[in-house]
């Protein structure tokens, strides 16, 4: 996108913050390489980048953006989500916070 070209339409960014347990990252980690290379290669995936809060150790954040609605739940609905949001569930501190956010035409 330019400064002078409107945002593709019906694309979506997700960002997802999950905190992990303390002492407990280290397990974390390879759940979210596994989750990230499943979840890169879904059609309609256009970008997925798992991030680590440079102030919070403990804190991941998920940048993701999808072509669209119909992407994103196909996403949620996948065995390799399902099997991330399973095995993550014990080493967290609290359930993922996820926001879905579509461009405005600006």
């Amino acid at each position: 996108m330019t400064a002078t070209s409107p945002p593709e339409s019906g694309r979506l960014r997700v960002v997802a913050e999950a905190t992990v347990l303390d002492g407990r990252a280290d397990d974390l980690l390879p759940l979210m390489a596994d989750l990230a290379s499943a979840t890169r290669a879904e059609v309609g995936n256009i970008s997925y980048v798992v991030h680590r809060d440079t102030t919070e150790p403990t804190r991941f954040v998920f940048i993701e953006e999808w072509a669209n609605q119909a992407a994103f739940d196909g996403h949620l609905r996948s065995s390799h989500f399902a099997r991330y949001l399973t095995a993550s569930e014990p080493l967290l501190l609290e359930p993922p916070r996820i926001l879905v956010a579509a461009p405005l035409p600006l």
